[in-house]
């Protein structure tokens, strides 16, 4: 192989490699295809947690209830600490089952943690519907993000909707860390809300790394179902573009 073709081979290697990273599934069985004893494998149960398995929300598979007994009932996963940007996905479907087990009524409850355990971002659906994001003290809606949210999600609708969550926590100070929120309605294929540059955090040291998602159940009003639960790190395509960089200066230099 010549010098121009092993260039070439070592250049598409490392494309491939980047590729492959974007790709990368952080959490395992988010889909919920995969259950142990009547418990979803890879999650970890807390407070009382009842998840149970039904029909995934696209019409296949599997997906999970949200249930629980008491007030500090959550399902929830560690992954590998991750840093920079990131998109998280998960689908969901608001129900009319279950009982109210804290003060504080809402209806649907995600929040991330960081690396020492400590709550980053932390968003909710309000019992009259508002999407919202807690700041350390107050819970602030989309508009008072601003952004939008065109309807109001209550567990009235049976629609089935996708919560993305995507941003870029800064590992050096957490300064620069942000997120970006969309609410998909799958079944009637709009959008529901929206809001970019989101600097709302639960407590503002949390902010550099990301190490696991959570689903509350102990103080929402109604069980709710999750499915399609995915987090993925999107490296920055200079990390490419340098990498590919010193590859060629280095083949160069080998060949002179």
């Amino acid at each position: 192989m010549n010098d121009y073709s092993a260039r070439s081979a070592l250049i598409g290697l490392l494309s491939v490699a980047f590729v492959s990273q974007l790709s990368a599934q952080t959490l395992d069985n988010g889909d919920f295809e995969s259950w142990t004893s009547g418990d979803p494998d890879s999650w970890t149960k807390a407070g009382g947690i009842t998840p149970s398995e039904v029909t995934g929300l696209d019409g296949s598979g599997s997906a999970a209830i949200i249930a629980g007994t008491n007030s500090s009932s959550t399902l929830y996963q560690d992954f590998t600490t991750m840093t920079g940007a990131f998109t998280l996905n998960v689908d969901f479907q608001l129900l009319t089952t279950g009982n109210a087990l804290g003060s504080d009524s809402r209806t649907f409850n995600m929040f991330l943690r960081d690396s020492g355990n400590v709550i980053s971002a932390n968003t909710r659906l309000d019992n009259t519907g508002n999407f919202q994001m807690y700041d350390g003290s107050n819970w602030k809606t989309l508009v008072d993000a601003g952004g939008s949210q065109s309807e109001l999600i209550t567990s009235a609708s049976t629609d089935v909707y996708r919560l993305t969550l995507d941003g870029f926590f800064d590992e050096q100070s957490g300064s620069n860390s942000y997120y970006n929120i969309t609410i998909y309605n799958l079944t009637d294929d709009v959008v529901a809300g929206s809001a970019t540059g989101i600097t709302y955090f639960h407590y503002a040291a949390a902010r550099n790394d990301l190490a696991n998602i959570t689903f509350g159940r102990g103080n929402s009003s109604s069980d709710y179902i999750i499915d399609n639960v995915s987090i993925v790190p999107e490296p920055r395509a200079s990390a490419l573009i340098g990498g590919i960089c010193v590859l060629v200066v280095s083949l160069v230099r080998r060949r002179a």
